[in-house]
């Protein structure tokens, strides 16, 4: 099995670095958005003996994204978020996870989709580069706002200011 991970333009946001997944052997296809959280998906709806009989096609609309790093180990893992009490749930476990060292302040957040605006607001952590919103470009290790996290590191104290949780 091989799959292809690309970036792709987020039909909610217009984020242009929405990550799309597409898996060559199924032709299923998965896309998440890391600034609102909306996400679509194609799969096959199989039947109990396994056989094939359609395809399940789902689209969430985005009420925010979750981006949770742990200090020192440069580890990320993110989730959308699809409504408005997911958005208040995450990000109050962000702020007690970021004060009680759980997450790294300065790549850690979440966001909440702002309809009127149609933009992703940060309500928790901090973004992860300079900038509106995450990701304004692929990640580059050179634009990163501060020195590379080692193990020993807790992301605390790199030469930059504390900023607000």
């Amino acid at each position: 099995m091989s799959t292809v991970t690309d970036y792709d333009k987020c039909e909610q946001c217009g984020y242009n670095f929405g990550v799309y997944d597409f898996d060559c052997r199924t032709n299923e296809r998965v896309f998440h958005c890391m600034r609102c959280g909306y996400s679509q998906s194609s799969e096959w709806i199989t039947a109990e003996d396994g056989t094939r009989i359609g395809w399940q096609r789902k689209t969430l609309e985005g009420h925010g994204a979750v981006w949770a790093t742990r200090p020192g180990t440069g580890i990320s893992t993110f989730h959308g978020l699809h409504s408005a009490k997911e958005v208040e749930i995450a990000s109050q476990k962000m702020r007690t996870a970021i004060a009680n060292g759980e997450l790294n302040l300065y790549s850690s957040y979440v966001t909440k989709w702002n309809p009127k605006l149609k933009r992703a607001e940060l309500e928790a952590g901090s973004w992860c580069q300079e900038g509106e919103v995450f990701g304004a470009q692929p990640f580059d290790i050179d634009k990163f706002p501060f020195g590379t996290i080692g193990p020993e590191d807790d992301g605390e104290e790199i030469g930059q200011e504390k900023r607000n949780v």
